[in-house]
């Protein structure tokens, strides 16, 4: 069985969920979260989708091109390659950041030839149902997870709400804003 298919993972997260009612998906696991809420509307309460990929189409040309790109060098062992490909995607001066994302998707290979091209929500109108809360992150200038999706996740659920950040990398060069924003919207107790 080829376990890298949406609906599985996103049963897979179900299962991990174990009650939880608020749940925070970054790409790949955005689109599992996706899945899993347009399937269970009612599952969870808040959902971050975060730097989401694709949702109810495939990934744009360009975009689906270069994670097969990262794929085939994944696949290969071809470190050099994958690292060159993750290093023009970031910003300058993110070299621990740069080898860190390419020591995880060289274990990815996978994974990024399977999504390269898939769905993650095959019917769009299953969204409409939807009752959870939902916080869209988008980065500017990321071909992985291009702004246009999270644009379309916004419009496509009923209760979304868009933060777009000016950089291919929010999660490293917005961190203290990005965490103050999870945590109001999830509504995480501060610690000290």
């Amino acid at each position: 069985m080829d376990y890298w298919r949406y609906p599985t993972i996103a049963d897979d997260v179900s299962s991990a969920l174990d009650g939880a009612r608020q749940a925070i998906g970054v790409s790949l696991g955005a689109g599992a979260l996706s899945n899993l809420i347009s399937r269970s509307p009612d599952a969870l309460d808040r959902v971050v989708l975060m730097l989401p990929a694709a949702l109810t189409k495939p990934r744009p040309p360009a975009s689906a091109a270069h994670v097969l790109e990262m794929s085939t060098a994944a696949l290969n062992g071809d470190r050099e390659r994958l690292r060159a490909l993750v290093a023009a995607d970031a910003p300058g001066g993110l070299d621990a950041y740069v080898d860190d994302r390419t020591d995880a998707l060289l274990r990815l290979g996978p994974a990024l030839d399977a999504v390269a091209t898939q769905i993650p929500v095959p019917d769009p109108a299953a969204l409409l149902h939807v009752s959870a809360e939902i916080l869209v992150v988008a980065a500017t200038g990321d071909l992985l997870h291009p702004a246009e999706t999270a644009h379309e996740a916004v419009a496509a659920f009923p209760k979304a709400t868009l933060v777009q950040f000016d950089s291919p990398a929010p999660m490293v060069t917005h961190r203290r804003e990005l965490r103050a924003l999870l945590v109001d919207f999830l509504g995480v107790p501060s610690a000290g």
